[in-house]
């Protein structure tokens, strides 16, 4: 492979590197090299290795041809790349196409090439004939890319023809002579060959550069001689147009100034004489003061409308703008064609501008730039040849600058009318002009790149103030035209002597090689011979020997007899076999040696005599030492050289092997009764089917004989279709050839019995010889018992999970059914307490509210120690704020403390983080039941919990929590039952104090989800301390330490303070209420208006989706469990409507199980509230749904607000009397302040939305609005809205409207929304 790869790239080289030195010659129009050695190179190498080798020919002419490509036009094109590739495919066939025709009808290979006939073939064949093909391909890609002409087409393929025949007839045979087979006949031919055809080549080459450069001179020659003729031509018009200007201005000066008639006389005159000059004309020169008067005289002459003009946009003629002087077009001609410039001023158009200008400051003539002419609009090339004109008069001492005499010179006419009579169709005229700056400019015709040998030809002319440049080049046709065949005559010439010399050297060299192999040929058969007949000798005298080491050396005993049973000779190993000596031996016969005293020796001399052979047979005979040899004997007749018969026999020991055939004899009977005994079934079987089994086989799959059994496939013990539903057959013959593969398989497999019955069973399968073959051995065990435990295990466990779930679902099915009614009890209680009611009623209120508490700290106490035996307790990973966590323990506990007159203090140590990353929920439910407990069993004293901080590194925070107390406390005996569930240290402290006993079990197991444990201290009747340590990660904002504030939701009034300010955010929204219980309604209602809340209620889902569809809610509170339709069905409905996308809505629920949470959040609600509904967490999740902030952003707001109008006075309030409501309120100020708020922004939508009804004319709806503004007006005291909604409420029942109690409503409205404005 390596070599094939290496050999791939030596022949491209080869082909690049002899291609670029041969392009060296190539020479226009066609660019082909009249010697061409890639052509050789690759018929060569096809002859040499093959026609795999074509790739390496393809990619060497495409490199090649790519890089002169290149070469010639200094960049790559897709043509260029297609003409290379199209190059490189000619080449290819070609070398294939030659190569066929040599190994068609010469020889296969490489030709010899030493005789005549074959010689002249392969000079024909693979020169002249076979080089047709690259020159048609090549040539045809370059015509069909444009790069040849239809001229020089063949003239490339000539010179290409040529140059692939001599390549190949020269180079081919050096390629063979370096390296081709035989190597005799090809390297002798180096110097009688390959030397002279070099030779040949380098003339040849030499020659042709010869010829080619005189051809090259003589063409160069013949195009400066056309040139100079241009040259001359152009020259001569050019100088005309000049002369015919200057006798203008001759005629000018003799005859002074002269009318149109004789201008057009002499003008036409001068035009006969010069036909490539366009036009004539005087351009005088008009002062703006005669503007008038001019145009008038030419008005006078018939031209009507006549007027000096200028050329506009689009180049169309308007009227010249007001300028100092004009030089219009006075005279033209011819004016047949030019009438059209009349009245042109020059001076207009900046060219023609610049040039008067220059003119007129030379007073000699300037020549424009090549400019586009006004007349005819061509886009032809023109110059303006302009002449100053000074006449003589009589006030001046000196002649007067008077015009310009104009001589309009078309380029194309002018070149044309000097190429006439000139046979110029194979030469390239092109004119430059040089401007003042010596900037060129293209006047004429166009430069071609030069496609030739052939200087192009330069000369520069004068040509009034300018310089102008005449080119000549030669077209790619002048070279065909012009050029000879003498080069191609000198190549033909070169062509034949080369076939002629290659013959002649290839003949005489053969035929020499051809006497020279004959005569090596010749001796070596003598030599060969000779030493043959040596070897022979040699030979047989080795094999004689090999026999007598062979007759030695082998292992088995070989002994020559006469016909009486003599012993003549012997081998060693036979002398081993009896134990005899060589002349003990001689002297014994066959019957002296065998056991058998008594046999016939004459029967088997007889048998031997008639048959020639005996045996084999066994014997035995007596060793030397007198135990027996077992002996396996065969013996043959063969002929004495006196004419006397003997017997050779071979005698083989086989005593051992009897020995071993005994032992195996005993060891299959010991293996057929263990086979048989055994109590699995085991089988032997091939791909064929069983060969034997067991009688435990025969009792599982209940067959009588083996026999029977053995007539059968595995796969025919089986039922048609196993477990998987594969069919047995061939899943069997699958297992079958793996266990023979791999030595050894095991699989459970389902077996049927005679009786049809199928059982499963455990198949071991392993790869054993019998008698020579490899077979399989089966054990197979019956695993129905298994199965059938294995099932019962299942069951048992699915009724374990079963019993499971039935426990989860009855604890939440407790949950929800004892947290519904729960809620209405907390809920209630709070809002009664929010009342203003007796001492007594209060007393009983609290008492309510603290029972209702403690029984939800039980239930939860036992859903956690449920989650807790079933692996579910989690531990979250969240920011929190340990302020708040803090907080809400003091607020959960102050009150107890007070009742029990206890001291209840929370110290934290200074260098406290407060924001930290842990479970804050369940961080205060641990400290929450030691505070709970403290406060249980403290009668008095005080109850302290402390914070301090450990350590403090790479953002961990390793806090200490204390919780001491001055109560009861423990015996240190009693200390290990803390922590044992549902129990306590005895029956009187449940008595006297209550309690599950799962708040320290639950409160352990979490601290060990966190890392940590209890740590107890306690002493009888002095107190214990119960404390923890925590690794909690530090948050990257941290907030400031908690400012203290009262508990007050148990007083009158309180309730609605607190969640006036912790809902301050939420004013003015308005929520739905989907809740089917009505006591919990109520319950949610009256929290969420104390907030400033308006608040619709649904009685399930259903009609919680007809609300949606009437009014726009900012959040929509949802319980699950509802008739008609579910919470979680009317959420789905919700999200299905892209219009809800954003509304958000939380889940109410009794159930607190994680999958009722999952459902939850499954069905598309936002967040989860557990019942019974703690009025701040509601709040605190409201806030955060809606976007409104935090419940504790909005009551810090709140205070600030309070601060700014704790100066305004609600006595000062015009149309407002207070006195009832802040009786009812208990005088909270602050609570009706939020309450007037809530109004005003209602207000604002009440008025929005009597509007819309009123132009809807819906006045029954509209009464509906006024009658509820006049009842909240009525509890607000604001009694001028009462009155105003009351009066118009009147009107609006005789279904019309009254303007005048209209407008005196909006009128209160509007002031009633002012006056309330500083509040908000």
């Amino acid at each position: 492979m390596r070599l094939s790869f290496y050999r791939y790239i030596f022949l491209t080289a080869s082909i690049v590197v002899a291609g670029w030195a041969a392009l060296r010659l190539a020479l226009p129009p066609g660019y082909a090299s009249p010697i061409w050695p890639p052509a050789g190179i690759a018929l060569a190498a096809v002859l040499l290795w093959g026609k795999k080798i074509w790739p390496a020919i393809w990619f060497g002419s495409f490199l090649t041809n790519l890089f002169y490509g290149y070469d010639l036009s200094g960049y790559l094109t897709p043509p260029t790349v297609f003409v290379a590739m199209g190059i490189a495919v000619g080449s290819t066939i070609q070398a294939l196409a030659g190569a066929w025709l040599s190994q068609r009808f010469i020889e296969p290979g490489v030709p010899r090439l030493d005789n005549g006939k074959n010689i002249f073939r392969y000079v024909l064949l693979a020169g002249p004939l076979s080089c047709l093909i690259a020159a048609s391909i090549g040539v045809g890609t370059l015509s069909g890319f444009d790069v040849l002409t239809n001229s020089t087409i063949s003239t490339a393929w000539w010179n290409w023809w040529i140059g692939d025949c001599l390549g190949t007839i020269i180079i081919s045979p050096l390629v063979f002579c370096l390296f081709a087979e035989p190597r005799a006949l090809w390297r002798s031919r180096l110097i009688g060959v390959a030397m002279p055809l070099v030779a040949m080549l380098a003339g040849l080459a030499v020659t042709f550069v010869l010829v080619l450069r005189a051809e090259d001179s003589r063409l160069q020659l013949q195009f400066d001689t056309n040139a100079s003729a241009v040259n001359k031509a152009l020259a001569e018009n050019f100088s005309a147009v000049l002369n015919a200007s200057f006798s203008l201005n001759s005629f000018f000066q003799a005859a002074g100034l002269v009318d149109r008639d004789k201008f057009g006389v002499f003008a036409n005159s001068v035009l006969t004489r010069n036909k490539h000059i366009q036009a004539l004309s005087w351009v005088p020169r008009i002062p703006i003061e005669q503007r008038t008067s001019y145009e008038q005289s030419f008005r006078d002459q018939g031209y009507k409308d006549f007027t000096i003009k200028e050329m506009g946009e689009n180049r169309q003629f308007i009227k010249a703008q007001e300028r100092a002087e004009y030089f219009p077009v006075t005279y033209i001609e011819p004016l047949a064609t030019n009438k059209q410039a009349l009245g042109f001023d020059l001076s207009s158009e900046p060219v023609r501008g610049e040039t008067l200008t220059e003119a007129r400051t030379s007073r000699s003539v300037s020549v424009t730039r090549p400019i586009q002419l006004v007349q005819d609009g061509q886009p032809n090339q023109a110059v303006l040849l302009v002449m100053p004109v000074y006449l003589a008069n009589i006030s001046d001492a000196e002649p007067g600058f008077s015009g310009f005499l104009s001589t309009v010179v078309r380029i194309d006419s002018l070149v044309n009318a000097a190429m006439q009579g000139l046979n110029l169709d194979d030469m390239n005229v092109a004119l430059l002009y040089y401007d003042a700056e010596n900037h060129a400019t293209l006047l004429h015709g166009a430069l071609k790149a030069a496609k030739t040998g052939i200087s192009e030809s330069r000369q520069s002319i004068r040509f009034g103030n300018r310089v102008l440049e005449i080119i000549v080049q030669p077209e790619e046709v002048f070279v065909s035209t012009h050029a000879s065949w003498l080069p191609w005559m000198v190549l033909l010439g070169g062509l034949l002597f080369t076939m002629l010399l290659s013959v002649y050297l290839l003949s005489a060299t053969g035929r020499a090689a051809m006497v020279a192999a004959l005569v090596d040929q010749r001796t070596a058969q003598l030599d060969a011979a000779n030493s043959s007949l040596k070897n022979a000798y040699i030979s047989l005298a080795e094999k004689g020997q090999k026999l007598r080491d062979l007759y030695e050396l082998s292992p088995l005993g070989i002994a020559l007899l006469d016909v009486h049973g003599k012993f003549v000779e012997f081998n060693h190993a036979f002398q081993r076999m009896t134990g005899y000596a060589e002349e003990e031996l001689k002297q014994l016969d066959y019957l002296s040696l065998s056991a058998d005293k008594d046999q016939d020796l004459d029967e088997q001399l007889n048998w031997l005599a008639k048959t020639g052979q005996y045996g084999s047979d066994e014997t035995t005979f007596i060793h030397k030492r007198g135990r027996p040899v077992s002996m396996q004997l065969s013996g043959t007749k063969v002929a004495g050289a006196e004419g006397q018969d003997y017997i050779w026999f071979i005698a083989e020991d086989v005593t051992q092997a009897k020995a071993n055939k005994e032992v195996l004899r005993q060891s299959e009977l010991k293996y057929r009764k263990l086979f048989n005994s055994s109590h699995d079934a085991v089988m032997m079987a091939d791909s064929s089917g069983f060969l034997d089994c067991n009688q435990a086989t025969l009792d599982l799959f209940g067959y009588d004989t083996v026999s029977e059994f053995c007539r059968l496939h595995p796969g025919k013990v089986s039922p048609p279709n196993q477990s998987d539903g594969r069919d047995s057959l061939e899943l069997a013959n699958e297992h079958m050839a793996t266990a023979i593969k791999n030595g050894h398989l095991e699989f459970e497999w389902l077996h049927q019995r005679a009786d049809g019955s199928i059982f499963p069973a455990q198949v071991t399968l392993a790869r054993v010889s019998l008698d020579g073959h490899l077979v399989l051995q089966s054990v197979v065990r019956d695993l129905s018992e298994r199965k059938r435990v294995e099932q019962a295990l299942i069951e048992a466990k699915e009724a374990a999970e079963t019993m499971a779930a039935f426990k989860s679902e009855f604890l939440a099915n407790m949950s929800h059914e004892i947290r519904t009614p729960m809620n209405a009890v907390i809920g209630l209680s709070q809002l009664a307490l929010n009342k203003p009611v007796s001492d007594e009623v209060r007393d009983y209120l609290q008492k309510i509210h603290g029972s209702s508490v403690s029984l939800l700290d039980i239930l939860n106490d036992i859903l956690d120690f449920s989650k807790m035996e079933a692996g579910k307790l989690g531990i979250e990973q969240a920011e929190f704020n340990l302020n708040n966590v803090l907080d809400n323990l003091h607020n959960l506990f102050a009150l107890s403390a007070e009742e029990k007159r206890l001291d209840f203090k929370v110290e934290v140590a200074p260098d406290v983080p407060f924001g930290l990353v842990g479970d804050a929920l369940r961080l205060q439910q641990i400290l929450s039941n030691l505070l709970g407990n403290a406060l249980k069993f403290t009668e008095r004293g005080s109850v302290t919990l402390r914070v301090a901080l450990l350590d403090l590194h790479d953002a961990q925070a390793k806090i200490r929590f204390s919780v001491v107390d001055t109560g009861i406390g423990i015996p240190e005996a009693d200390l290990p039952k803390l922590f044992q569930s549902f129990s306590q240290l005895d029956a009187s402290i449940t008595r006297r104090f209550g309690g599950t006993g799962l708040g320290l079990t639950i409160s352990q197991k979490l601290l060990q989800l966190m890392g940590s444990d209890f740590h107890v201290e306690s002493s009888l009747g002095l107190g214990s301390n119960f404390s923890f340590e925590l690794l909690l990660g530090v948050a990257e904002q941290q907030v400031g330490p908690p400012t203290a504030r009262p508990n007050s939701e148990t007083k009158a009034g309180g309730l609605a303070t607190t969640l006036g300010e912790h809902g301050a955010a939420l004013r003015g929204t308005r929520i739905l209420v989907a809740e089917d219980h009505v006591i919990n309604q109520k319950v949610l209602k009256e929290f969420l208006e104390l907030c400033g809340v308006s608040v619709d209620l649904a009685g399930n889902g259903r009609e919680a989706l007809a609300l949606l569809v009437e009014h726009t809610y900012d959040a929509v509170l949802m319980d699950i469990h509802m008739p008609v339709m579910s919470g979680l069905a009317a959420t789905e409905h919700i999200r299905s409507n892209p219009d809800y996308k954003g509304l958000p809505i939380i889940a109410l629920s009794a159930g607190v199980t994680q999958e009722e949470r999952e459902k939850c959040l499954a069905s598309g609600m936002n967040d989860f509230v557990v019942k019974p509904i703690q009025p701040l967490q509601l709040i605190g999740v409201l806030c955060e749904q809606i976007g409104r902030g935090s419940a504790d952003v909005a009551a810090s707001e709140v205070l600030q607000n309070e601060r700014s109008v704790s100066s305004f006075n609600l006595k000062d309030l015009p149309g407002f009397d207070f006195s009832n409501t802040l009786e009812l309120l208990d005088g909270d100020e602050s609570f009706l302040i939020d309450l007037l708020n809530s109004f005003r922004t209602s207000s604002a939508a009440t008025l929005t939305e009597f509007d819309d009804l009123l132009v809807k004319q819906d006045f029954q709806a509209a009464r509906d609005v006024l009658h509820g503004l006049k009842g909240v007006a009525a509890n607000l005291g604001a009694n001028s809205v009462k009155l105003a909604a009351a009066k118009l409420y009147l009107s609006l029942k005789q279904d019309s409207l009254n303007q005048a109690d209209y407008d005196e409503f909006k009128r209160v409205m509007t002031e009633m929304l002012a006056t309330l404005e500083p509040l908000g």
